[in-house]
């Protein structure tokens, strides 16, 4: 890059880079149930797929360069709100993450919208939808 060349990260524009419909959920007996849903710096993310179990689920961006120049917002669309902070673009420079802990016998359900922003301004939309029981 030369002087005055500004970095960009740009979102290849075909893909489903951010995973639209995508359910991230615990179940477990005893303990606290806690879904999990994580937007990592590295361009991946990662969701609990069990029992507090969190696994790879997806990429957010490709190719992955230039993460720390876009930045993720979550917004509360339906249902008990997470942990995690919410409403408010936050810069990828580090993970950001939201749960939704159960720990009494039951269940808790909430639906984000997130939005994903390149250094330009194009966003990136996805519904994860969180999922967190407590059986016994």
């Amino acid at each position: 890059m030369t002087s005055g060349q500004q970095a960009s990260a740009n979102f290849q524009r075909t893909g489903n880079l951010v995973h639209v419909g995508k359910t991230v959920f615990s179940t477990i007996a005893g303990g606290t149930a806690t879904a999990a849903y994580t937007v990592d710096s590295d361009g991946n993310c990662t969701g609990t797929q069990g029992n507090n179990s969190e696994a790879d689920i997806d990429d957010w961006l490709s190719p992955k360069v230039g993460m720390a120049l876009c930045s993720v917002r979550a917004t509360l669309a339906s249902g008990t709100t997470p942990t995690g902070t919410l409403g408010s673009f936050l810069a990828l420079t580090t993970f950001r993450r939201w749960t939704l802990p159960m720990a009494s016998v039951g269940g808790a359900t909430c639906t984000l919208n997130i939005e994903i922003k390149d250094s330009i301004g194009t966003i990136r939309n996805a519904v994860i939808t969180m999922n967190a029981t407590r059986t016994s």
